[in-house]
């Protein structure tokens, strides 16, 4: 049977304090795992052993980054909202209470889906795997830190899921750390390795992002600083 963690552990702390001795620059293990485990879960099995299960389970740490994502954009410009992997749906049902006339449709594996909590009035729960099953139609798909947990292949599918969901006016919001173009900060660049190492995905500049969005169907448009670490990159069809 699986056993799921959500808080550092040995296992974690010694890929991260390595990883980040390795590269120059020191930080404290926990320090990095509040970054990665925000927004994921750990399984530990007999047969896989220890690996990352990204999609999953907001915890109260994103509230602050939650609210500066909301604060920076105007949703009300949309009817439909799908938030996409959006685990407990701490963003969309944020996204909701600022936008009285939106309803919201959030999509998760049927792991996450199950130990969803209280809703929200005007949100539904689709349960399914973006790479193999249909988005639900909406005039706005936001992926909050999910990219960064895929490489670019995977990353490609699951933008070209949201493509073939979407209509040629609907909008692409992805919220993530965007690096800078120049690597400057080195806890940026320690974190970059890190999500490579442990969940196969990994940060990206403007310029990845707006390679991925191509490949997909997309074209960037603008990038929109917060009050938070977080930066809401939105696209549209090409």
């Amino acid at each position: 049977m699986a056993v799921t963690h959500t808080g550092p552990d040995q296992h974690l702390g010694s890929i991260t304090d390595s990883l980040a001795e390795r590269l120059g620059h020191r930080l404290a293990p926990d320090q990095i795992i509040t970054d990665l485990t925000r927004l994921r879960t750990y399984e530990c099995d007999a047969i896989t052993g220890y690996r990352v299960v990204p999609s999953l389970v907001a915890l109260p740490e994103s509230t602050d980054e939650v609210a500066a994502v909301v604060a920076a954009y105007d949703f009300t410009r949309f009817a439909t909202v799908a938030d996409v992997g959006g685990g407990r749906g701490h963003l969309l049902r944020a996204v909701l209470d600022a936008a009285p006339g939106t309803s919201g449709v959030l999509f998760d594996l049927p792991e996450v889906v199950d130990i969803l909590g209280a809703g929200h009035p005007r949100m539904t729960a689709t349960a399914g795997d973006f790479f193999v099953d249909a988005l639900p139609a909406a005039d706005a798909y936001v992926l909050m830190e999910v990219l960064h947990d895929w490489s670019d292949e995977e990353c490609v599918a699951i933008l070209g899921a949201i493509r073939r969901a979407a209509s040629d006016d609907a909008t692409l919001l992805v919220v993530e750390s965007v690096l800078p173009e120049q690597l400057l900060d080195p806890r940026s660049r320690t974190l970059d390795v890190v999500m490579l190492a442990v969940t196969g995905g990994r940060e990206r500049t403007a310029n990845e992002l707006s390679a991925l969005f191509e490949r997909a169907g997309f074209a960037l448009d603008t990038i929109i600083d917060t009050a938070s670490p977080m930066r809401i990159v939105t696209a549209h069809a090409a």
